[in-house]
């Protein structure tokens, strides 16, 4: 199995970006956003997330198949979230 040659000028810019994102996050939890803190750090986390799946995972080059795969991987955690949120909506006190 050969492999293509990798650059470094992508690996170092994501690096870069997953650096820039984590001195926002450590700054931002200095800040007070109120109720906007969860969503902004969550936000800044997908943001991680998908830059290091993209890159150092290499999803961006993989095939359909492995592509599919992290999609169904992605749907099953969906549900399984939404099923708990929903079981605990619907708990009496």
């Amino acid at each position: 199995m050969n492999a293509a040659p990798i650059s470094v000028k992508p690996i170092l810019a994501t690096g870069g970006a997953l650096l820039a994102l984590w001195v926002s996050s450590f700054a931002l939890s200095y800040a007070s956003l109120g109720t906007w803190a969860l969503p902004v750090a969550l936000a800044i986390a997908v943001v991680k997330a998908v830059l290091v799946a993209l890159v150092f995972m290499e999803l961006a080059h993989a095939t359909l198949s492995m592509k599919l795969t992290v999609l169904a991987a992605l749907a099953l955690l969906l549900t399984l979230m939404a099923l708990m949120v929903a079981d605990v909506a619907t708990r009496g006190t």
